[in-house]
């Protein structure tokens, strides 16, 4: 097992939700499907001093990158010290992870997850301003000046 990779996978999948998990929405994680993952990390901080203040700090400052940081770190070392641990994790987090399935046919685009956009064919997605700009679309347009 890659603790690494597993860390990493596990802060992805708890970071956007710092919010919630900082105003204490337990109901709206659970409908996020990450819940028992969240019970499980928060349980085994909550075993040990140090890890516990280290999770407290993240809860009371979730967009702080120090304590973020902090608690990747002490969620790594946890990982490392007891494999048992970060099997079960591994399980949790892949059955609470989406899967998603699509089939396109024909023109158009297919959008899924979290952030996920799509331009059908002959579209143009612009991720923010555009002034001053001539945006052609179709098959053989030209711009001439």
């Amino acid at each position: 097992m890659d603790i690494p990779q597993l860390t990493t996978s596990l802060w992805q999948a708890l970071q956007p939700l710092l919010p919630v998990l900082a105003s204490k929405g337990a109901e709206e994680l659970a409908k996020r499907g990450v819940g028992e993952v969240w019970e499980a990390v928060k349980k085994r901080f909550a075993a040990r001093p140090e890890t516990q203040k280290g999770l407290d700090e993240l809860l009371a400052r979730p967009d702080d990158p120090f304590a973020q940081m902090k608690f990747q770190v002490q969620l790594k070392e946890l990982l490392e010290a007891d494999a048992a641990f970060a099997a079960s994790l591994s399980r949790l987090l892949e059955a609470a992870s989406p899967t998603y399935q699509a089939s396109l046919h024909g023109g158009g685009a297919i959008a899924q997850g979290p952030g996920a956009k799509a331009v059908g064919k002959g579209g143009v997605m612009i991720g923010g301003d555009v002034k001053g700009s001539t945006i052609i679309t179709g098959d053989g347009n030209r711009a001439e000046k």
